[in-house]
């Protein structure tokens, strides 16, 4: 809540409208009080038009002639005199904010922070508030971090898009660290891998799987963050160190059941192969091109999120030599192997096992739970 003294007026009223005003409701000629003060006619003129202050002296000749007390006319000064400071100030830090707002515009999702409530569209108030969200000191300190063509330490697939919008990729990450200080977690321990998996893909088969999701990542030292893309980036998902805990970062871009099964044991996977040695790097990825020339951090991670629910050995014994596969076949491999049916569909489909638009049961069931 703002106090009296914080606020800005629109406009300041000049004390001399107020005296015009009283000497016509009074009925008293200009002359008259001029006379009568020993001001000059010219001079009274310029205070009745703004262009003058009252001072001290004449707020008290003005109060013996209307009978008044002169502390009125003094105060509409001082009044006044703070309505223009106030204003002034206001106009600078305007202006200051619109400097600094050239400086980050052109380097973040505006609208997707403004979707998220981030931004206001006060500047004076934007300014402050990004800097802070995304953990920067300046518009300087950003401009130069996030006009960089480099994502320093993020490694991602290679992605045209990606590399197009650096900055939003950057701003979303550190909007996520920001997000993350609110996830509340276990100790994290490396060795806890296999115990993670075998209950992660218990959780696959049930029901409320984002809520449940997030306290078995909690259970394990991981903060879950689901944070929606930024305009024009193709996201899935990310994985990172901040502070003292591992960040699993899920967008839900496709809102696909097989798309965040994938996309969970890929950045699991980033999590336990790859931070382990380097908590200083990041992995940002985007699975629609997980087909291109990619890292061979990358390829780990796709190899683990394909193997740790169905072994090589069961999925080759499955697809080898087969080029129809039914929903009846789906339906009872999956079953064979404990895992939801859509997962194994969606497999099918990425390896071009399967078309995504032949007609299938699990194009309806391949929403999350």
């Amino acid at each position: 809540m703002h106090s009296n003294t914080s606020l800005v007026p629109n406009q300041a009223i000049h004390p001399g409208l107020h005296l015009k005003e009283a000497l016509l409701q009074k009925g008293i000629k200009q002359n008259e009080i001029a006379a009568e003060t020993g001001i000059q006619a010219s001079q009274l003129n310029e205070i009745l038009k703004g262009k003058r202050s009252i001072t001290p002296d004449f707020a008290i000749l003005l109060g013996a002639v209307l009978n008044m007390d002169p502390e009125f006319w003094n105060n509409l000064q001082a009044q006044y005199n703070l309505d223009i400071a106030k204003i002034e100030k206001n106009v600078q830090e305007k202006v200051e904010a619109i400097n600094n707002w050239k400086l980050i515009k052109p380097l973040i999702p505006v609208s997707y922070f403004r979707k998220r409530q981030v931004l206001s569209g006060e500047l004076k108030e934007d300014v402050p508030t990004i800097l802070k969200v995304l953990g920067f000191h300046s518009p300087i300190e950003l401009q130069k971090e996030l006009s960089s063509k480099s994502l320093g330490g993020v490694h991602f697939k290679k992605s045209s898009k990606l590399l197009e919008y650096t900055s939003y990729v950057n701003s979303w990450i550190r909007y996520v660290k920001f997000l993350s200080t609110n996830v509340k977690v276990e100790e994290f321990d490396f060795s806890s891998q296999e115990l993670l998996l075998k209950e992660l893909k218990k959780l696959f088969l049930k029901q409320n799987v984002l809520e449940n999701l997030h306290k078995l990542m909690s259970k394990y030292g991981i903060k879950l963050v689901i944070c929606e893309k930024p305009d024009h980036v193709p996201l899935d998902g990310a994985a990172f160190w901040y502070e003292s805990s591992p960040i699993l970062a899920l967008t839900l871009r496709h809102h696909r059941y097989d798309n965040l099964i994938f996309t969970v044991y890929h950045e699991v996977a980033h999590i336990f192969l790859h931070l382990k040695n380097n908590k200083e790097i990041s992995f940002v990825d985007s699975l629609e091109d997980s087909k291109m020339d990619i890292s061979q951090t990358e390829e780990e991670a796709n190899d683990f999120a394909r193997n740790s629910m169905i072994s090589k050995t069961d999925w080759k014994e499955f697809t080898f030599g087969k080029s129809n596969f039914t929903d009846v076949d789906i339906t009872s491999f999956a079953a064979e192997q404990q895992v939801p049916p859509p997962s194994v569909w969606g497999r099918l489909c990425f390896e071009g096992r399967v078309k995504y638009s032949t007609p299938s049961i699990f194009q309806r069931q391949n929403q999350i739970p």
